[in-house]
């Protein structure tokens, strides 16, 4: 592109204009700035340097020149302008041998003069030649990059980057967009670094709309952070089109539902919003994991109470949810919380749904646990005189047929409170030993650990805690974590901090994990918050 350039101011006898291209290519870093930089040579010495450069610069030029060859003609105010009527100096000149002297010495000062910008062209060079070696396919193929070169993209990105030269930025990112058009990475950074480096409204909807709409048709994140882009622009409307595609693809995105319900929510239409979670649900019913219609039927009661104040109708969005998946152990939680919210609360709802939770888990620590919460939620909120004993008496059971489990079916031995553990745990239950600390520890996690909470991974759960010379038991960590953010801080602190992330509730999120549903198999699931993150 240069050099056609070039070639057309030089076909048009342009020189001066030439002499300023030339300028302006041996300042830019090519492959080829050496042969620039020798062409430009040949170009000052094929003309008269009147020719090449402006009047200001010759003038001042040939003074420097006289005063170099001795002249005395030094001042010349009666000389007419270069191209008016004669070259400055031709009238002084005397011999020719003088005259070819004084155009050599001043070709060679113009050369001189654009000397460094040469060498700071050739440091540029040496610097990013081994990052340009390194790129072996700078074009556009449908074949995946190896890694080596998405590699050295990235490499040549973050050099170019700290070299803080906008123009040179955005010319890479335009370069290696052309080669990783199938990349949503790069998308997304040249996304980012134009938001952080004062691009235009309209630059960043460019690059949106030439990744979503040409290059990344069917991939997600590029499409939700535009939809996210112009709704804090504006226009929901867009943005809801832009997620209704997403909908409508060929693999739906379940992160485009919940994005889509948020802009409906947040521009005053609650009943569209609960219209995308209606339509979501349904979906969500022919999905073969239970626990993604879970985790929205959850997310659904949340919007119904917080926004629409429809409570009533937000409990029986959890019960729907229950009958369809009794597994997923969040959603008994949800439910028991949900019944607190009520005025008065329904304390029989909330015993029923604890049990519930007893009688449906499917690991018998998740069992244990629910016993627990039993205990302790009829011994603070208890309405009968027998309430406490009943909690007690279910927890007694329920740990008699865990210990029975573990230990082959043998009768259930004598709680043993003289373990430290032990007594802190008695000291927290009110004097309830939780469960025997001293039998034989297995190597791996036994049947009488809880399974997951939410149905989903045990990773969303507290886990087993490590600590000084051994591992204490799971079912203790549940305990001890149920008294700490759970019913132990009692039942007054409302529907907020119920579902926020200091409760039982801050596992809602969605599972770590979901077979087929993954963001990496472009489906329901393991979908990441890409709010923010363009």
């Amino acid at each position: 592109m240069w050099e056609a350039y070039l070639n057309w101011e030089s076909n048009g006898k342009r020189w001066k204009n030439v002499t300023r291209l030339y300028e302006r290519l041996v300042a830019t870093p090519t492959s080829r700035y050496v042969q620039h930089w020798q062409r430009f040579q040949e170009h000052v010495r094929k003309h008269m340097p009147s020719e090449v450069v402006g009047v200001e610069e010759f003038l001042t030029l040939r003074r420097e020149v006289l005063i170099e060859l001795n002249r005395s003609d030094i001042e010349t105010p009666d000389e007419a302008p270069p191209g008016v009527e004669a070259a400055p100096g031709e009238d002084q000149l005397g011999t020719p041998n003088v005259q070819d002297e004084e155009t050599k010495l001043l070709q060679k000062s113009i050369i001189a003069a654009r000397q460094k910008l040469h060498e700071a062209t050739a440091t540029e060079v040496k610097s990013r030649w081994s990052l340009e070696d390194a790129i072996k396919r700078p074009y556009f193929h449908v074949k995946p990059l190896e890694k080596s070169q998405l590699s050295a993209w990235r490499t040549y990105l973050d050099y170019e980057v700290k070299q803080t030269i906008d123009a040179r930025i955005r010319v890479l990112f335009e370069r290696c967009l052309i080669a990783c058009a199938f990349y949503e990475e790069f998308w997304m950074r040249y996304i980012r670094y134009l938001e952080e480096n004062n691009g235009t409204e309209e630059e960043i909807r460019s690059v949106y709309q030439r990744a979503c709409v040409i290059h990344l048709r069917e991939k997600f994140r590029p499409h939700l952070s535009w939809a996210a882009f112009e709704e804090e622009k504006g226009d929901s409307d867009r943005a809801l089109e832009i997620l209704e595609a997403l909908q409508q693809g060929n693999s739906p995105s379940l992160e485009a539902y919940m994005q889509a319900a948020g802009v409906e929510r947040r521009r005053g239409n609650l009943g569209g919003g609960r219209q995308v979670f209606e339509r979501c649900l349904t979906i969500l019913m022919e999905e073969p994991d239970k626990n993604i219609h879970s985790h929205v039927s959850i997310k659904f009661a949340r919007f119904l109470t917080m926004f629409c104040r429809e409570q009533e109708k937000a409990l029986e969005v959890l019960r729907e949810a229950h009958e369809f998946n009794k597994e997923n152990s969040n959603v008994v939680l949800a439910m028991v919380d949900q019944t607190l919210l009520f005025d008065p609360p329904l304390i029989g709802e909330a015993v029923a749904a604890l049990k519930e939770g007893i009688r449906t888990a499917d690991q018998p620590g998740t069992q244990l646990l629910f016993a627990h919460r039993l205990f302790h939620f009829m011994s603070e909120c208890g309405q009968d005189p027998g309430s406490m004993s009943e909690g007690l008496r279910v927890l007694r059971q329920v740990q008699q047929e865990v210990r029975q489990m573990d230990t082959g079916d043998a009768p259930m031995a004598e709680m043993d409170t003289t373990d430290t553990t032990t007594k802190q745990e008695e000291g927290m239950s009110g004097g309830i030993s939780v469960i025997e600390s001293r039998r034989d520890k297995r190597p791996n996690q036994d049947k009488t650990s809880p399974g997951p909470v939410n149905g989903t991974t045990a990773a969303a759960n507290a886990g087993t805690v490590a600590t000084g010379a051994g591992q204490s038991s799971m079912v203790t960590n549940q305990y001890q974590n149920y008294q700490q953010p759970g019913y132990g801080q009692g039942y007054g602190q409302g529907y907020a901090p119920g579902y926020g992330a200091a409760s039982h509730y801050q596992n809602w999120g969605y599972p770590a994990q979901q077979g087929n549903y993954g963001y990496g198999q472009q489906g329901w699931g393991n979908y990441g918050n890409y709010y923010g993150q363009r």
